[in-house]
């Protein structure tokens, strides 16, 4: 259970931000994060504000992680983790469920952090920093692609020929994320350039595996790019389903068992003048089952 709650008792009256400051220990940061996912709250459930006076009993949500999983590999600066499907990259909430930030900060202490994200559904290598100027570094060489990440999908369909799908995907933004569905991106003229390269490894029937090359980093686009052009990947929950068993999907999503046949396979990078490549086969369910 990475979230556990904490009774304080305050004896003198003091704002919320420097309660959790200077009598906690946490950074300006940290404590606007608590703040704004309301953590910090009166026994009786009110949540506090940043600037509000408080005094007596309160209630803080605070995250203690529990490792789980392994890192397959560990350099001063960063480690590597193998993500299974149906896992969290990052906990959401307050609910109790697991993450992969259980194990990379129950490790490797509180500054280490994913250094980019997999969705919940997804399989495969996830890069961690261990301390803050690591995650600057490595966040920076995502950003400008200096990071090269291949993946492997079954699809729905026969692909017989290697291509690049150019659409542009424009991604939620905050209040639409709050509407039912509203974690959906959609192609749109009107979004950012996605570029995504797909290769035919294997056609079983009426289904094929794709060797990917994401150009870019879209939200869910390997998996929005794929239905656009009419060959989602097996087990897709979202795109190229209707609306109904989207919904049906995203109330039971923590519980899903089904798993979707997309894994990130590898990545390619320079760090500090030594080249790594890393690579974890895929682990996909019998396709006749």
């Amino acid at each position: 259970m990475p979230f556990v709650t904490k009774e304080f008792f305050l004896t003198d009256s003091t704002k919320a931000f420097m309660f959790l400051e200077n009598s906690l220990g946490y950074s300006s940061k940290e404590a606007q994060k608590i703040i704004d996912k309301a953590r910090l709250y009166y026994p009786n459930g009110e949540i506090i504000k940043k600037s509000q006076i408080i005094f007596g009993k309160v209630c803080l949500d605070i995250f203690e992680p529990q490792a789980f999983l392994k890192p397959i590999f560990v350099h001063r600066d960063f480690a590597i983790f193998h993500k299974p499907h149906n896992l969290l990259t990052h906990p959401k909430g307050k609910f109790s469920h697991q993450s992969l930030c259980d194990s990379i900060k129950g490790i490797f202490g509180k500054d280490a952090n994913p250094v980019h994200r997999l969705d919940f559904e997804t399989s495969g290598i996830v890069l961690a920093s261990l301390h803050k100027d690591a995650e600057i570094k490595l966040k920076k060489m995502f950003e400008v692609n200096m990071v090269r990440k291949i993946y492997r999908a079954w699809v729905w369909g026969r692909i017989e020929k290697e291509m690049m799908i150019d659409l542009k995907i424009l991604s939620p933004n905050k209040e639409q994320k709050k509407q039912s569905l509203g974690i959906r991106s959609r192609i749109d003229k009107n979004g950012k350039e996605a570029l995504t390269f797909i290769k035919p490894l294997d056609i079983r029937e009426d289904r094929t595996l794709l060797e990917i090359f994401p150009i870019t980093g879209r939200t869910h686009q390997i998996r929005i790019h794929l239905f656009a052009i009419g060959h989602s990947i097996i087990n897709e929950p979202l795109y190229g389903v209707d609306d109904k068993e989207a919904c049906l999907y995203l109330d039971h999503k923590l519980e899903s068992k089904k798993q979707l046949f997309l894994h990130a396979r590898s990545l390619d990078f320079c760090y500090e003048g030594q080249r790594y490549f890393f690579s974890v086969d895929e682990n996909f369910l019998d396709l006749s089952k």
